[in-house]
């Protein structure tokens, strides 16, 4: 029976030391929500007095969010990236750092790391917590148009759709916004999850 389970020894260890290791990833993909949890708010309200300061003006607002992106959020390298259990390395300044996909504002605030989805989220977490009614953009289907975008209300209840990512207003030009783009429908989705699909806004 010893000598059985010496000669199992070795596989165990592998199997072991697999599951540590996928245990650790699994822990650090979870660090920008565990981070979001215990400091997100206040990092959040930070940025507000930062960026927003005394503006009142909703176009004003929202122009201040996109600027900030535009001048300090790092657009990682996309062509020279791995995944690992949705962790992604990327080169940043020829240095390969870590990248966490789809995160909260407070993360994309502190790490000045993005790409289309996280910028997304950044507007739509700040003007959320503005007050705003604000949501995230995006195409869905096969083989669909990878890119996420922004929407929302201002203070008269006008719904307004930008691109944090370019930095730019896409109303009232929705139509001209997806030409010759891949989709089946286009949803937007608030940071609780729940989705509206908003396809006839923009065909």
């Amino acid at each position: 029976m010893k000598q059985t389970l010496k000669n199992y020894l070795p596989v165990i260890y592998v199997i072991l030391f697999f599951l540590v290791v996928i245990g650790i990833l699994f822990l650090i993909c979870f660090i920008p929500m565990f981070y979001d949890w215990f400091n997100g708010q206040k990092i959040v309200q930070n940025h507000i007095r930062e960026v927003v300061g005394n503006k009142t003006n909703d176009a004003e607002i929202a122009g201040a969010l996109m600027q900030w992106v535009h001048d300090n959020v790092v657009y990682p390298d996309n062509n020279a990236r791995v995944n690992i259990l949705g962790i992604e390395f990327y080169k940043i300044h020829n240095e390969t750092k870590f990248f966490w996909r789809d995160v909260p504002a407070s993360w994309t605030i502190i790490r000045k790391r993005r790409m289309c989805g996280e910028d997304a989220n950044y507007f739509v977490g700040v003007m959320t917590q503005l007050g705003y009614k604000a949501r995230r953009v995006e195409p869905q289907g096969k083989n669909h148009w990878d890119h996420a975008w922004a929407e929302y209300y201002t203070s008269q209840g006008t719904k307004i759709v930008l691109d944090p990512s370019s930095n730019q207003i896409i109303s009232p030009n929705l139509h001209r916004w997806v030409e010759n783009k891949s989709f089946t429908k286009i949803e937007a989705i608030d940071l609780k999850g729940n989705k509206e699909d908003v396809t006839k806004e923009y065909t």
